[in-house]
């Protein structure tokens, strides 16, 4: 088991946030309440916002690590004026932490590889043997249909020519490879920030801080 603590601006905030991930449950009136050990410990000194103690099973700290919370909503260390659930506080493993951020920034990058292709490993296939077949037609003094039939597919839709299909094949190929090394940039950036990173609330500043490449940016 793990205790977090919860800031928020309200703790409607904070229950839609634990709502989203699946972990309150609704009474017949309609009332959400958070499952488990939930206890809401209202404002702060300094009226920062509201602060809730969630005291997570093993199930459900897996599910709050995996979790991206909405702008507004974070984990922060607790104050020491917090509630403790009998009187102590069981300190979320940082390692875990860290091994959830990881796994996150992981997904992440793949996602926007896998979008800039659209389909994923079949696209990547058949974009692989155009981009084979771009290279070898513009070193070819007499090209055929037979030999490039990927780039002659797209004669009068990518270009007006096989030499300018190829051209235009190349220089996506070229645009997908920017995109991936500034996503593999962003990806070990993001986890070097992560290992520095001290505590819980560190490491979900190191994650969020990551600036990831745009998609729309090098689409074609």
């Amino acid at each position: 088991m793990q205790d977090f603590c919860f800031l928020a601006e309200n703790e409607a905030s904070i229950l839609a946030a634990l709502k989203s991930v699946g972990l309150t449950i609704d009474d017949e009136s309609g009332v959400t309440y958070a499952l488990g050990d939930y206890c809401f410990a209202g404002p702060g000194r300094d009226g920062e916002g509201v602060y809730a103690v969630y005291r997570a099973t093993n199930e459900q700290t897996a599910v709050i690590l995996a979790a991206r919370w909405p702008r507004g909503v974070s984990l922060v260390a607790p104050p020491s004026w917090l509630p403790r659930f009998g009187g102590q506080w069981l300190s979320p493993d940082t390692a875990q932490l860290r091994r959830a951020a990881y796994d996150r920034l992981d997904a992440t990058a793949e996602r926007l590889r896998q979008g800039m292709l659209h389909a994923g490993t079949g696209q990547m296939a058949t974009y692989q043997i155009k981009k084979r077949q771009a290279t070898m037609l513009l070193q070819d003094v007499n090209p055929t249909e037979k030999e490039y039939p990927d780039i002659y597919n797209e004669v009068g839709i990518t270009g007006a020519t096989p030499h300018e299909v190829a051209m235009a094949v190349l220089a996506a190929d070229e645009r997908w490879q920017v995109f991936a090394r500034a996503i593999e940039k962003a990806r070990l950036a993001g986890k070097l920030a992560v290992r520095a990173a001290a505590d819980g609330p560190d490491i979900e500043a190191a994650e969020a801080a990551v600036v990831w490449p745009s998609a729309d940016a090098q689409a074609e």
